[in-house]
């Protein structure tokens, strides 16, 4: 099972803090900073618990707008656990925020986000924070110090720039079992190769947050001016091609960028292959530059991490109904392949026989790659409410290879009559089990001990 990561830092992705074009100017007036509420796996929000009158700052528009009117150059205005961060995962994480020039507490840093008194920005300052079974949520202090800057306006990223990027990265990525932060492929990596040429790429993204692949070529005009000849390749596909002007004495870009999930692919895929180019084991990509009588390659590996996804139009793998829709979403599933290819499921008993033996369906209702299985995601049974109703979109699934399976083949629970109803824990389950006399705590498994018997069990008909 890959770890997965996640980074926040738009709006679209749901969480951290975006500043606004106007936000810091010298006059001291109208200081803005938005804040996104968060997603299904990792939240970035303001704080209940705020001491203050949280009203007298903050908008509560979407996405939220912190005022900050009282900034003047040379001084300071501090929120003392403004925001809080929830992780909503089952796994332990380590918290930070992605270290800028501008952000941290240096000289030339003009914000900070501090926890427990010390800075989070900077990978070395990460902090843990535990799944949903234990202490999931911590309280994060707001910091604007223009104490060292004279003009606040250059201390910050020019926001007419093409690179003027203000927006500031929370970044959360796996506890590991020696409690270090893991290794830094959630930070941008770039790749330079050739005397002309120079790429800007991510090293990780994760799917459903981050939906699209970015790589940034720069051409630099070196002794020559005119055209140059800028490709993308994708696990050795021609994925785009571009031609960029180079002017005398200056640099010219070319950005590609690619989808990772079906729905920002054309409708025609949404049946099969709704993965865009990318691989959950590793994607290789190149990109090539012909400028003048030269040519320049630069190349990387994109560390994909799997992550559940909105449902789709698609149609089950397995019996070939919808997976889509008020009458699925209290029991659909989502399963994915190595080399991306994603299967949607109308119930849990259809996963279920389809993990068991995919290529059995192969050819059926949809292409089955000859590719193990990767992720695997389910509805938490404890979400349904007391109506037996959930609102989930997708997103919100749980990790199957961590759950808990509890084998009720008598009660009837989602689409396709009997399924077998997952837990996020083992306690869940165990609390399920003992409100019927005829299930025992051996009824209790987890996803890798799903057998052809058991497929049987709940797909009879399609074995």
């Amino acid at each position: 099972m890959k770890r997965r990561l996640f980074l926040f830092g738009s709006a679209t992705a749901g969480a951290g803090l975006l500043f606004g074009t106007s936000a810091f100017s010298a006059s001291g007036v109208g200081h803005a900073v938005s804040i996104g509420t968060g997603n299904g796996h990792f939240h970035v929000e303001v704080n209940d618990d705020y001491a203050g009158d949280a009203s007298e700052y903050v908008e509560d528009t979407n996405p939220i707008r912190l005022i900050l009117d009282d900034l003047h150059k040379h001084g300071w205005i501090r929120f003392d656990d403004l925001l809080q961060v929830t992780n909503t995962e089952t796994q332990a994480i380590n918290v930070h925020v992605k270290d800028q020039d501008w952000l941290g507490d240096d000289t030339d840093a003009v914000l900070d986000y501090r926890y427990d008194g010390s800075s989070i920005v900077g990978k070395e300052n990460s902090v843990p924070l535990e799944g949903v079974s234990g202490d999931n949520s911590m309280p994060i202090t707001v910091r604007a110090d223009t104490t060292d800057h004279d003009d606040l306006q250059q201390a910050l990223p020019d926001a007419e720039a093409d690179d003027g990027d203000r927006t500031v990265m929370f970044v959360a990525s796996p506890n590991d079992a020696n409690g270090g932060t893991g290794d830094e492929s959630d930070e941008e990596e770039v790749t330079k190769s050739g005397e002309n040429l120079s790429v800007s790429a991510p090293g990780q993204l994760t799917v459903g947050s981050d939906n699209h692949f970015t790589v940034t070529a720069t051409v630099s005009d070196g002794d020559y001016s005119g055209e140059a000849t800028v490709t993308l390749d994708v696990e050795d596909t021609l994925v785009d091609e571009q031609t960029v002007t180079v002017p005398k004495d200056e640099p010219a870009e070319a950005t590609f960028d690619v989808p990772t999930v079906y729905n920002d692919l054309a409708a025609e895929n949404t049946e099969t292959g709704r993965h865009g180019p990318l691989r959950f084991d590793g994607t290789d990509w190149s990109v090539g530059a012909e400028y003048g009588e030269s040519t320049a390659e630069a190349s990387g590996t994109l560390e994909v991490e799997d992550a559940p996804i909105t449902f789709g139009d698609a149609k089950c793998a397995v019996c070939g109904m919808d997976t889509k829709g008020e009458m699925f979403d209290t029991a659909h599933a989502q399963l994915t392949h190595a080399n991306g290819d994603r299967m949607e499921f109308c119930s849990t008993g259809c996963l279920v026989t389809y993990a068991v033996d995919p290529m059995k369906y192969d050819g059926d209702k949809v292409d089955v790659p000859d590719e193990p299985i990767e992720g695997a995601w389910v509805v938490d049974f404890t979400d349904l409410d007391s109506s037996g109703e959930r609102a989930g979109d997708g997103t919100d699934l749980i990790n199957a290879h961590e759950a808990y399976f509890v084998l009720d083949y008598d009660t009837s629970y989602g689409m396709m009559g009997a399924n077998p109803r997952a837990f996020t824990t083992n306690d869940d389950a165990v609390g399920y089990v003992n409100t019927d006399d005829d299930l025992g705590e051996e009824a209790i498994i987890t996803f890798d001990n799903f057998d052809a018997g058991i497929a049987e069990k709940y797909r009879p008909g399609f074995n």
